[in-house]
């Protein structure tokens, strides 16, 4: 199996240093707007609030939301119900496939005996993990979660 439940609470440790990271750069802008108001200095209160809120969006946007969809998808996964497939693998993708907010690998498992078209599947594997090109061409056991790939172990097991 891919997951474990060190990985959801990895990833809650991640977001909390993440939030941490993004408070402390938002405070010095904060206390710069705040020390414009008090001062009565209109110019200053307008740049230092307006600086911690850009900054604040920015670094919601870009350090913190990847990190909450990507626990999002990890509660999916541990979370609901997984099934198996056995087929062989035809093919991974090289380019991302951004899906639910994480970006995937795609995969593709043929079901049928002879290998046709109808038989192809296709199954998303988190892009930060290794792919095995030795599998290609080989019986392989997919364990999913609807599509999203949560175990791959080689060989044929019926």
């Amino acid at each position: 199996m891919f997951y474990q439940a060190e990985d959801c609470e990895k990833n809650r440790r991640k977001m909390k240093r993440e939030i941490w990271i993004m408070l402390l750069c938002v405070l010095p802008c904060f206390v710069v707007g705040t020390a414009g108001f008090v001062v009565r200095n209109e110019a200053l209160a307008i740049i230092g609030f307006a600086a911690a809120c850009i900054s604040a969006i920015f670094l919601w946007d870009l350090r913190l939301m990847p990190v909450i969809r990507y626990g999002r998808y990890l509660d999916e996964i541990m979370g609901g119900l997984c099934h198996d497939t056995v087929g062989c693998v035809m093919s991974f993708g090289k380019e991302p496939v951004y899906e639910s907010g994480v970006n995937f690998r795609e995969m593709i498992i043929n079901v049928y005996e002879d290998l046709s078209v109808e038989g192809e599947r296709r199954f998303l594997m988190e892009y930060t993990r290794e792919v095995p090109e030795a599998l290609i061409g080989q019986n392989v056991k997919v364990t999913s979660h609807g599509s999203y790939v949560m175990g791959l172990q080689k060989g044929k097991d019926e």
